[in-house]
Parts: C-alpha cells; sequence; structure tokens
C-alpha cells in the first residue's frame, strides 16, 4: 500500500508541521515512526512530535562511529522531554566480522568496502527499526538526496524487507523562498573610432558584462537555482551550488 492520491491532497491542506503530523498519524494510527538524524530540522520535528504528544515513534542509528555530541544530544533531548528516543545498534557480531576481515576503516578503501559497511551499520539496524510501520516519516535534507534511493528501489524489486510502505517528505514554508527575480543579464557596448590622424586605420573599443546585477528577495545566493541541470524533481531546489558569478570583458581592436 502506498499513500493515494486522495490522501497525498489532504496533506498538502495542511496549513503546519504539527497539523501535518497529525494528519499522518490520524491516516496510520500506531503505525508511523520517525527517523531522526539529530540534525537541526529533525530536531523541529522531534520537538512538535514530543511537545504536542503525538503518537508517532522516535528512533535513531547508532552506527557505532557517532561523535560525542550526538550522544550528548540525545541525553539532552531525552532529558528535555521526559520521552525515550529508541536507539537502534548494528549487530555486533557483523561489525566484529568486517572489522577482523577488512580494518576498522576500509571503507575508505573501496566502494563496494563502504556499500558493506553501510549496509551492516544502517541499513540492517534501520529495517529493524521499521518493521511492524506503515508510514517511515524521514526528514532528508535536499542535500543529501531526493527520496528513498537504493533502499526503496531494493524494498520494491524484494531484495530487502519491506520495512516500510509510506515515505513522507514535508515541505515546510520556511524552506521556500520566492524565486522571483529580474537579472541584467547581459549587456554590450562598442564604439568604432574610426581614422586617427596617420597611426590607426581604424580602431574599435567594445566592452560587456554578464549577469551585473540582480533584483530579487531570494535570502541564498542566486535565484536563479539549477544545479541538477534539466531534470524535471530538482529543478528549483537550491544544493548551495557557488551563484552564477558576475564577468566582464574589455577589448580594442586596432588596425594600422
Amino acid at each position: 500500500m502506498r499513500l493515494s492520491k486522495d490522501q497525498i491532497e489532504k496533506l498538502e491542506t495542511a496549513s503546519s508541521l504539527v497539523e501535518a503530523l497529525e494528519m499522518i498519524s490520524d491516516l496510520f494510527p500506531g503505525k508511523v515512526v520517525f527517523s531522526s538524524s539529530l540534525g537541526q530540522e529533525d530536531q523541529v520535528i522531534t520537538d512538535a512530535i514530543f511537545k504536542n504528544d503525538l503518537p508517532i515513534k522516535i528512533f535513531t542509528l547508532d552506527t557505532g562511529r557517532l561523535f560525542s555530541e550526538s550522544y550528548e544530544l540525545i541525553e539532552r533531548t531525552t532529558a528535555r522531554y521526559k520521552k525515550p528516543i529508541r536507539v537502534y545498534f548494528p549487530e555486533a557480531s557483523d561489525v566484529e566480522e568486517f572489522v577482523t576481515t577488512k580494518g576498522v576503516n576500509s571503507f575508505y578503501e573501496s566502494v563496494e568496502n563502504r556499500k558493506e559497511c553501510c549496509n551492516i551499520r544502517k541499513v540492517k539496524p534501520l529495517n529493524r527499526a521499521l518493521q511492524g510501520a506503515d508510514v517511515w516519516n524521514a526528514d532528508w535534507r535536499t542535500r543529501q538526496g531526493v527520496g528513498n534511493g537504493l533502499v526503496a528501489e531494493e524494498e520494491d524489486n524484494g531484495k530487502i524487507p519491506r520495512g516500510y510502505i509510506a515515505g513522507v517528505y514535508n515541505i515546510e514554508q520556511w524552506r521556500v523562498d520566492d524565486g522571483s527575480f529580474v537579472k541584467l543579464r547581459e549587456v554590450s557596448l562598442g564604439y568604432d573610432f574610426g581614422r586617427i590622424k596617420n597611426i590607426f586605420t581604424g580602431l574599435t573599443l567594445r566592452i560587456s558584462g554578464r549577469n551585473l546585477v540582480s533584483w530579487d528577495h531570494y535570502k541564498g545566493f542566486d535565484p536563479e537555482v539549477n544545479g541538477p541541470g534539466q531534470s524535471t524533481i530538482l529543478r528549483g531546489i537550491d544544493f548551495g551550488y557557488v551563484p552564477i558569478p558576475a564577468t566582464y570583458n574589455f577589448g580594442i581592436t586596432a588596425t594600422f
């Protein structure tokens, strides 16, 4: 089962994050879980769930290689709200075998090692965390990818157990900026001085500029965002790409 068109349209009418989460938990009572990576966006959603006593379970993955600050944040969060965050660990035997045969930092050595390490430390614990859930509400920052990627593809192909049925990615209003703009794209000027005394039979001066100025209210670097090229899915999403630079050209052509 996937979210139906009517369910998606209903979710899109939500006026706030809390209302959207309430709708999801009402659609799938007792079957909604939130996967937190402890980032800023995740903490906002955690606050909404805990403060409003929403029936959504929160969990996180401990890969065994987290920073000490991550553990401190888990402690501070659970102490603040007096509610638990379920922590899932990789199977000790899998980690022991991988580290023994390939080394502690072998994931730096090859793509295959990285995939195996990720499968042990992330994918398998994630599958355990998602058992019994109908909705996996995961807040992934746009720079981390859109959708559930290979995990979802392998799940659909039956390569891994079905851990979730619907992935919900909320688009909060505070993430959206007005991308309207007026830009002075290109200006070219030239002047032919003609014959100058007996020195030049012809002299032409040229000056041009591109992306000289933009009038907009965009909070990022450049409202003309097109990092993903012609992708119809990702156009208009700002991944923090370097803005289009302003360029200036000056030239002189002289004939004698």
